[in-house]
């Protein structure tokens, strides 16, 4: 069976273990959420064919810039960049830290960019407290220009809290992984794909 990796990265607090949990257990966890999440398999099937999915999940822990961090990116099939739509450093830091880390360390991976926590769109006291810090939520507008910029193959929004979009950007990437699989092995009967 064929298996493809995953990483999801970015910085600490934005969600990305929440959404990795969330995923994985139906539900949102709401007791203790670990700064870093273990790997888990998925298996999916598309049009008769089985495959699955090792997701990994990697931050900015104290111990990132140890020797080990790096084979963490190294020939990862999809390399997912999170950040949180209320906290700017996080979405800043993607084009000045995070893309040339991956462009040094996983260069031939595919990225896709996620902006978590999209349920504080709604929510008034978390806005009215991003203002009185002259802050503000990150716009979809931003988060899509942010993506063609970096060259990511796909742009979404979730929020594990309420549990939206998170299905869709799972069946994504098995789409993405499966769809890879089918190009490599077109390519080996000697067809050439646009």
């Amino acid at each position: 069976m064929e298996t493809y990796q995953v990483l999801f990265t970015g910085e600490n607090g934005v969600g990305k273990t929440t959404l990795l949990m969330t995923y994985e257990q139906k539900k949102f966890p709401e007791e203790y959420i670990p700064s870093v999440f273990d790997n888990f398999l998925k298996q999916f099937q598309i049009k008769n064919q089985n495959f699955q999915i090792i997701f990994w999940d990697k931050g900015m822990d104290e111990e990132f810039h140890d020797k080990l961090t790096p084979l963490f990116f190294v020939e990862k099939d999809i390399i997912v960049i999170c950040f949180a739509i209320d906290y700017y450093y996080s979405f800043e830091n993607i084009e000045s830290f995070w893309i040339p880390y991956i462009e040094k360390h996983g260069p031939n991976s595919k990225r896709i960019l996620i902006g978590t926590k999209m349920d504080l769109r709604n929510n008034e006291k978390k806005i009215k407290k991003l203002k009185k810090r002259n802050e503000k939520l990150i716009t979809k507008e931003e988060g899509i220009e942010l993506a063609n910029k970096i060259k990511a193959i796909k742009y979404f929004e979730c929020s594990s809290l309420n549990q939206k979009g998170i299905e869709t950007i799972f069946n994504e990437i098995a789409l993405i992984c499966f769809g890879k699989d089918r190009k490599e092995k077109e390519k080996k009967k000697g067809c050439i794909l646009n």
